[in-house]
C-alpha cells in the first residue's frame, strides 16, 4: 500500500491570474506601502498613481503630480512620517499621499 501512494505523481494546483485591471498607459514603477496592504503603480507619462487595496481588491486613482511622475517610493515601516508613498515629478516637485488621504 505505501509503495502505491509513493508511486502516485504529485499534484499541484494551476497558477492563474485572479485579477486584472486595465490602466490605459504603461506602468513606470510599482511599490508596496509599508503596511503591505496597498500596491501603488505609477503610470508612465502622467502624474497618476493607481492604488490596489490588497484587502478589498478595490482600485483607486490619485493625481499626485501636476506634471509627469518620474519615480515612486514608499516610506519604511518604522518611518516617522507614517505610511506614505512619494512620487518624484518632472517639474522638480515631490508629491506624496498616505493611507489616510486616499
Amino acid at each position: 500500500m505505501w509503495f502505491l501512494l509513493l508511486a502516485l505523481p504529485a499534484q499541484a494546483a494551476d497558477l492563474r491570474i485572479a485579477h486584472t485591471e486595465p490602466l490605459g498607459t504603461d506602468v513606470l514603477d510599482v511599490v508596496v506601502d509599508s503596511s503591505g496592504d496597498v500596491v501603488a503603480a505609477l503610470e508612465a507619462g502622467t502624474g497618476q498613481v493607481r492604488l490596489l487595496d490588497l484587502d478589498s481588491w478595490e482600485v483607486g486613482s490619485r493625481s499626485v503630480c501636476s506634471a509627469t511622475g518620474t519615480a515612486i517610493a514608499a516610506t519604511p515601516a518604522d518611518s516617522e512620517e507614517g505610511n506614505r508613498i512619494y512620487v518624484g515629478c518632472s517639474d522638480g516637485t515631490v508629491g506624496w499621499l498616505s493611507r489616510s488621504s486616499g
